[in-house]
């Protein structure tokens, strides 16, 4: 039985696909959903209010732009996401990584910020903000998952490598990021190669 059907990118026009991502943002005990832009759009991101999605779905907050600055503008294959609560603080944080076509930046929101505070709030502090393996000339993007791998009570950031780069999974835990504000790539990491070979797709994680 069909239950939602909407469009998470307000623009009934655009035809490059959509990236989704659960958790609870505000923190009411329901999973709210995050949409990302795909194929040819830019770093687009909206937010649903999960328990208005059977209904008429409320945004969260207003869309906004992942990436700030110029990323807003040059990326044309919009933001891989995930939802997670990153910091332990009980409500979800978005994680966000480049799309194809951008550097393996991986940009982690606080989902508290972005609620009480909106969008450039949190981009201006953000959980964590780094490359992949510091590769910033590289622009396959990166795809990215939330895992409570070490069962720690922190969600961990899990990274797949983009498109045309050698295969490579990542894993930084939580308790890795220091504080919001946090730079440079976290020390804490686990590595994998799934495939031992460059894969012109890339790795997606899940």
């Amino acid at each position: 039985m069909l239950r939602a059907n909407f469009f998470g990118i307000d623009d009934a026009n655009f035809r490059g696909g959509a990236r989704v991502g659960l958790g609870d943002i505000n923190g009411d005990g329901v999973q709210d959903i995050a949409v990302a832009a795909g194929f040819l759009g830019g770093p687009r991101v909206a937010l649903f209010d999960g328990k208005t999605v059977f209904t008429t779905p409320t945004r969260l907050i207003n869309d906004f732009f992942g990436f700030p600055g110029p990323d807003a503008t040059t990326l044309r294959n919009g933001v891989f996401l995930a939802v997670g609560d990153v910091d332990g603080d009980s409500k979800a944080d978005l994680i966000l990584g480049g799309g194809p076509g951008g550097a393996p930046r991986v940009f982690v929101l606080s989902g508290k910020q972005l609620i009480s505070a909106g969008a450039a709030a949190a981009q201006t502090n953000p959980i964590a903000n780094f490359f992949v393996a510091g590769a910033s000339d590289t622009t396959g993007g990166v795809r990215v998952a939330a895992k409570d791998s070490d069962n720690d009570g922190k969600a961990d950031i899990v990274t797949g490598s983009g498109e045309g780069q050698p295969s490579l999974v990542r894993v930084y835990l939580g308790s890795s990021l220091a504080k919001p504000g946090f730079g440079g790539e976290p020390l804490g990491y686990q590595d994998l190669n799934p495939f031992s070979l460059t894969l012109p797709g890339g790795v997606f994680v899940g």
